[in-house]
């Protein structure tokens, strides 16, 4: 039997898969093949005989070209598959945005999902830190319209209300301005990201130090029971 070898980046052990027909990879070639757990794009090191008694489990799809390795390595990377999936359980569009990486739909799928318009998301021309400030300061409008973003709020309880609404959260268990300052805001977000009911934080005015301690020893005993 044929085969094709490969490798999955430069200096890696050196894999094998079962050639379709018709397929001719050389040395060299990117090729799209099949893993245990997903797609993957390998450059292949040589073709050969397969000299044991079972074939490769994996199978090599189609060779990739040089123009399109970027694109379909982005495709086949475990953050875009996971993308994708969140984009289907919010019945949302991904084919709409074929030349977006995983980090860009991340910002597209919140921004969708946020109900804002996502026109000026679209300029690729921005880079991370600049499609996520501008995505934020887009949805403050109507989180404001819909009581979620109280008058009074500094920059960081902007930001940590903000967050809460990306993530689903009932942001009006916090978003109090006067009750929570900018560290005790923060603190209860990461405690409603941990799991933590914080209504009795809230009620017993818990301060920031307290809240940081209990989140601490709640995530070290999830740890310690897994």
């Amino acid at each position: 039997m044929i085969v094709v070898y490969g490798t999955h980046s430069t200096w890696r052990k050196e894999y094998a898969w079962r050639l379709l027909e018709g397929l001719h990879p050389k040395a060299e070639d990117f090729l799209l093949v099949t893993t245990r757990r997903r797609l993957s794009v390998v450059t292949v090191t040589r073709v050969d005989e397969w000299d044991k008694p079972e074939p490769p489990t994996g199978e090599a799809i189609r060779i990739v070209t040089p123009e399109e390795y970027v694109q379909v390595v982005e495709a086949t990377s475990p953050a875009y598959q996971h993308e994708v999936e969140l984009w289907k359980k919010a019945g949302l569009n991904i084919a709409k945005y074929p030349d977006f990486t995983a980090i860009r739909l991340e910002q597209l799928r919140l921004a969708l999902t946020s109900g804002i318009n996502i026109k000026p998301l679209l300029d690729i021309t921005l880079n991370l830190m600049e499609l996520v400030k501008l995505r934020r300061s887009l949805m403050i409008p109507p989180a404001k319209a819909l009581g979620l973003l109280p008058e009074g709020c500094n920059e960081k309880q902007t930001i940590e209300i903000i967050k809460g609404l990306e993530q689903g959260f009932d942001v009006t268990l916090y978003n109090n301005p006067k009750q929570n300052g900018s560290n005790r805001i923060h603190e209860l977000r990461l405690c409603m990201e941990a799991g933590i009911n914080i209504a009795d934080m809230i009620s017993s005015h818990a301060t920031k130090a307290q809240i940081h301690a209990y989140r601490q020893n709640y995530q070290k005993r999830q740890q310690d029971t897994e």
